[in-house]
């Protein structure tokens, strides 16, 4: 379990020292700790395609309680909790309400 997560992390490390030239180097290094905590918190993995993708999970850029688990729903996809009013029915087909990431996932 841990050498994916610290395959992450390296690559997280990587992208905040390129991206921190010409940024605002504080809200960078709290979003950074935002995604790395972000995938701390799994126990158990979701499917892969949940977890390796193209996209910057909900959240991350701009809430600092992203991860407070308070009156939050688990997404069907990501298995991350978000309020209610973030989760939707992806498809015609899907009865299971999904984050906006893990439906974009699923087109």
């Amino acid at each position: 379990k841990a050498n994916w997560k610290a395959a992450i992390t390296a690559n997280m490390f990587a992208l905040f020292y390129k991206l921190q030239s010409g940024s605002d180097k504080e809200v960078l290094f709290e979003a950074s700790q935002r995604y790395v905590d972000y995938l701390r918190s799994y126990e158990d993995l979701p499917p892969k395609r949940y977890i390796y993708h193209k996209f910057l999970p909900m959240n991350i850029l701009n809430d600092a309680t992203c991860l407070e688990v308070a009156n939050k729903e688990a997404c069907g996809g990501c298995q991350k909790l978000f309020l209610s009013a973030d989760l939707q029915l992806g498809h015609l087909n899907d009865k299971v309400k999904k984050c906006g990431v893990c439906i974009e996932i699923d087109k």
